[in-house]
C-alpha cells in the first residue's frame, strides 16, 4: 500500500514538470501578445474576385519546444495558399519585436 502511495505520488510529481509557473505564463502570454502586434503592423487588406483577404509579411509560432515565441518575416503573401506556403518557407526568423513608433 505504502508503494502504491510513493508510486503515485512520484507520477504527479513528474506530471508538474508539463505545466507552466504563472511567471512563465505571464511571460508566455505578452511575448505572444507582442508578436501579435508586431504582425499586425504589416496587415495589408486587398479585394480578389470579389473577397477580402487579409495579407501579412509577418507571422508568430512558438518555437519546437514551446518555450520560446518566435517571429517570422519575409516577402507578403499573395492569397493563393499554393504561393503562400512557398513565401513562407522563405521567411527568416525574427526573435525581438520592434514596434514602429507610431
Amino acid at each position: 500500500m505504502k508503494r502504491l502511495a510513493f508510486c503515485i505520488l512520484l507520477l504527479g510529481l513528474a506530471g508538474c514538470n508539463d505545466f507552466m509557473s504563472p511567471d512563465k505564463m505571464a511571460e508566455s502570454v505578452e511575448a505572444q501578445e507582442r508578436c501579435n502586434n508586431w504582425q499586425e503592423e504589416t496587415r495589408r487588406e486587398t479585394l480578389r474576385f470579389g473577397m477580402e483577404y487579409t495579407l501579412f509579411n509577418r507571422t508568430c509560432q512558438l518555437n519546437q519546444e514551446e518555450t520560446m515565441v518566435l517571429g517570422y518575416e519575409g516577402d507578403y503573401e499573395t492569397g493563393n495558399s499554393r504561393q503562400d506556403k512557398e513565401i513562407r518557407a522563405t521567411w527568416k526568423v525574427v526573435k525581438t519585436f520592434q514596434l514602429s513608433k507610431s
